[in-house]
């Protein structure tokens, strides 16, 4: 069934495309048939045309000379003053027309002459205005830019200055005679406890113990180590070693001076 279907309507649209084609051929013929007959037609007129001119110059002949009868030649000087009053009446109206012309000019000079030094009044004045504006301007820009490098000439004055001051400040280091607060040293304590590390066997022995000077900058970077004191027990010397490079850098925002003892204990003095 689906195929008789597909069949059915397969013939039925081809069938329409050819009926659709006659019908569009028929439509057309005739419109072929009125541009051949208008094609047709043009050049027989102009065949026509170039007969009929051709013909002209044939039939067309030349007029014979006429030769002057008495009565004519008698009629030519009865003519001839009628035409010269109108030639004299044009000659005497042109001159009218220059005098008047002539007349108009003076009054006019003046007229243009005081306008023409009003308009160069007015000129010169604009220009001045104008010159005495741009040097106006020029003279504050140019003060306005000598404000501005005494500004930064001031600026960079004040630069170097608090840089000489801060440069003595990390240079001066606090002796041991000038005390550190008490907050810096509880940090500065915590710090170097948490990574001071001693072994078992070393904690029994009493005896030792490690005194260390050290300095600091504004930072709290160490910047020397003076062992004031060593021990006679080498890993104890090594525990402090590793503890202060640990450690580094101390909670300090000054730089500082301290002698700071280490016992086997696990005990820090502060002298």
């Amino acid at each position: 069934m689906p195929l008789n279907l597909l069949s059915f309507f397969l013939s039925f649209f081809i069938n329409l495309f050819f009926l659709t084609l006659l019908i569009f051929a028929l439509f057309q013929t005739p419109l072929k048939k009125e541009e051949i007959k208008i094609s047709l037609l043009e050049p027989q007129k102009s065949y026509e045309l170039t007969q009929e001119v051709e013909r002209q110059p044939k039939e067309n002949t030349l007029p014979k000379p006429v030769k002057p009868s008495l009565e004519t030649s008698k009629a030519i000087p009865r003519l001839t003053p009628s035409l010269e009053p109108s030639l004299k009446t044009k000659q005497t109206a042109s001159p009218p027309k220059a005098k008047s012309t002539v007349k108009n000019s003076p009054s006019e000079k003046p007229l243009d002459e005081g306008l023409l030094k009003k308009r160069l009044f007015e000129i010169e004045k604009k220009v001045k205005t104008q010159e005495s504006d741009y040097e106006e301007n020029f003279l504050k820009n140019k003060i306005a830019s000598l404000g501005k490098k005494k500004t930064s000439f001031s600026q960079a004055e004040n630069n170097l200055q608090s840089l000489e001051k801060t440069s003595s400040a990390s240079e001066r280091v606090l002796s041991p005679s000038q005390k550190i607060s008490e907050e810096y040293l509880s940090l500065i304590k915590r710090r170097l406890q948490i990574h001071f590390e001693i072994p078992i066997y070393l904690k029994n022995k009493g005896n030792l113990s490690v005194v260390v000077e050290i300095e600091t900058n504004a930072e709290g970077y160490i910047k020397k180590i003076n062992y004031l004191k060593k021990s006679q027990d080498e890993t104890f010397n090594k525990s402090v070693e590793k503890c202060l490079f640990a450690s580094n850098p101390l909670p300090v925002s000054q730089p500082i001076k301290l002698k700071v003892e280490f016992r086997s204990e696990g005990r820090l003095i502060f002298n």
